[in-house]
């Protein structure tokens, strides 16, 4: 792959709870780093969640391999103030990059 293929920004957020001055405990997205990715829909569905209209789409974000953050299924992607949730992860090549297969619900 061309590297400037890679051509969009993306965050990747990770869901933390911490605890406050009295013990409460919070939880919150935590932006764990922003990266430059490639950047394809793959596709889109509509159908319903509790009684309402959902749209759904399928993206697929491209990023050079990380090994210094955790990149899971609980890791949150924000690309153009939508916010995406990771459904699978490919490694391609040795360490040289990430695929990360996501869906976005209209509805958040």
């Amino acid at each position: 792959m061309a590297i400037g293929q890679l051509d969009r920004q993306i965050i990747l957020a990770n869901y933390t709870e911490t605890a406050d001055a009295v013990g409460y405990m919070s939880k919150s997205w935590t932006d764990a780093a922003t990266v430059w990715a490639k950047v394809v829909t793959q596709s889109g569905t509509e159908g319903q969640d509790n009684q309402q209209e959902i749209a759904r789409s399928r993206v697929m974000f491209t990023i050079r391999f990380r090994n210094d953050i955790t990149i899971d299924e609980s890791t949150r992607i924000e690309y153009k103030s939508d916010y995406y949730d990771i459904v699978s992860i490919k490694e391609i090549g040795r360490e040289e990059y990430l695929e990360l297969t996501a869906t976005k619900r209209d509805n958040q």
